[in-house]
Formats: C-alpha cells, structure tokens, sequence
C-alpha cells in the first residue's frame, strides 16, 4: 500500500475518533431579572444580546444561566466597557432554594382549602434559582447547571444615555462573550431619606444567630446585624421590625419582669445607622389557627387570650 493512501486511511480514522471523545460545550445565556430560572431550566428564552432601561440613582442587574458545565472546572467572568473592566460590577451566584407547595387561591398555601391554583408559575414541589452569593472570580464549578446575577449602579448624575456592556465568560478556555445594553433615563429615584412608601422585609434574629455562628447579643452579633442593616438599605428597604421576646423577660405565668432597655436601643440605632428609619410595631396578639378567631397575647407560649383581664 502506497504511503499516501495509508496517510489518508489515518486522517479518516481521527475523524471518526474525534466527535466520540469532544466533550459538549457549556451554553450560556442573559434574562431578564424577573424570569424564573430552575436548575432543570432549558435556553429557549436566553438571549446572547439583551437591553434594560434604567432610572438614575439605582441599580441594573441581568441574571446569566450556564447549562451543561463540567463540574471541576474553573469560570472566569468578567463585565468590559471599552477595553477596561468594569470595577463597579458586582457578581452574585444565585443558589437554587425549595418550593414546597404552592401559594393557594384563598389562604396561603393550597393544603389550608385543599383547592388547586392554577395561577403558579410551576407545580411543587420544586426548586429556583433566588438566593444571592456574592462571588468573585475565578468561581469553581460544581453542578452541571450555574445561575449567576451581575449589578452596575447607576448613579444619580449619570448620563442621560445608552452605555453598552460585554460580559465575558471563560469556562476553562471556552469563552462566551455576552452584550449587556442599559438605556439610562432622565427620570432620578429618590434617595431612600426620601422615600415615602414604607418597606420591610422580616428577619429572624435567631436564624441569622446560626448561620453566622455567633451568640445572640454578643459584640460580634452586633457587628453582624450591622451588615444586615446596610445589605436591607441597599435594597431601598427602609423599615425594620422587633419582637418583644428579645427585650422582654416574663415569669412562668407570662407576666412581664424585666425590659431590657439598653438591648432595645442598640438594636434601634443599629437600624438607625444603617440608614433605616422606621419600625414597623411588633404584633401584640396572635391568632392560634386557621379554623378559629381566638387571639392569644404574645408571647405565645403562655395562651394568654388577648380579650381577657390579663391580656388586656
């Protein structure tokens, strides 16, 4: 056999091996804010280019989905105006949490009437894509299915324009570059000192005490709850709440003993200082259950009913 032919028999043989051993490449696409993105979510509504508009003195944000990752591999991201890198972007991963039921049609979720809504945006149980990681790069990879969130502020002198953004993914040399357009307007949003819509989002002291690691009411808490407060204000939340259980002792028949006001007034100045500045009043009384009206005072371990001589 000639040696040209054996040449030619070997190359056709690398273009049957090929394919087989390549590996698929990671697909990766922009969506809207509002878009429910799922672990299982597929690519028939990501775009490769995608354009928001933007008032003066917020903050825009896309949210990336990467699909079909190798798990051990390493992503590099970056957002590029220009040639420079653009140092105010802040990157999050969005971790995927539980939906255990469904909101239902009459109360809060479908088990308290048994009815069935058909108004979801999907039967649970399941799980989405919703809490915020802040990440820098490089980010290891570890599930074949990666949700990630990058913000730009805009501030409030800003120019009335279009600016245009590259966000540039490398996945272990595969690079995927992604344009990010922001229309800024002319309309400004008030500084949160001025806002007159009252905003809270309840948190439990407890919680953040386990997740954080750190004992309740000691000097690290409180350094803690200072990150809290400053992370709410950044989401334009301007109000914050209390329960009376953290600042009040009662005896065995619910009768209160002791206030702990110096506890009391840390904790508002902390919220203060953070830029917060309303309280939204803890509930007084509760009600036991779905099936009845009787209200009991707080806190509820005593049964105290709320229209009783004690409770009043």
């Amino acid at each position: 056999m000639s040696r040209w032919i054996e040449k030619l028999l070997y190359l056709l043989g690398l273009c049957l091996i090929v394919p087989m051993v390549s590996s698929a490449q990671p697909v990766i696409r922009l969506y809207d804010e509002l878009t429910e993105l799922y672990p299982d979510s597929v690519f028939k509504e990501g775009m490769k280019e995608y354009t928001i508009d933007a008032a003066r003195g917020t903050i825009a944000g896309v949210h990336i989905l990467m699909m079909g990752m190798d798990p051990g591999t390493v992503a590099r991201f970056r957002v590029v105006q220009g040639n420079k890198t653009v140092a105010e972007a802040r990157w999050y991963r969005m971790i995927d949490v539980p939906v255990e039921e469904n909101t239902g049609l009459d109360s809060r979720t479908e088990k308290f009437s048994g009815q069935i809504n058909p108004f979801v945006i999907r039967r649970a149980p399941f799980r989405i894509f919703e809490a915020l990681d802040p990440v820098r790069s490089p980010m290891a990879i570890d599930k074949p299915t990666i949700a990630l969130r990058v913000e730009i502020p805009t501030s409030k002198e800003a120019a009335i324009k279009k600016r245009t953004f590259e966000i540039v993914i490398d996945i272990d040399r595969h690079i995927e570059k992604l344009h990010w357009i922001i229309n800024v307007h002319n309309a400004v949003i008030p500084s949160l000192r001025h806002s007159t819509i009252s905003y809270v989002n309840w948190h439990n002291l407890d919680n953040i005490c386990g997740d954080h690691d750190v004992k309740k009411w000691s000097e690290p808490f409180w350094r803690m709850l200072s990150k809290y407060a400053k992370l709410m204000v950044r989401g334009r939340q301007n109000t914050f709440w209390l329960l009376w259980n953290d600042f009040f002792d009662f005896d065995s028949t619910g009768h209160m003993t002791v206030f702990h006001r110096q506890r009391l007034e840390r904790y508002v100045k902390v919220f203060m200082d953070g830029g917060l500045q309303k309280i939204q009043g803890c509930p007084f009384a509760f009600r036991e259950n779905w099936s009845t009206d009787a209200m009991y005072v707080i806190p509820a371990q005593y049964k105290i009913p709320a229209a009783s001589e004690d409770g009043l």
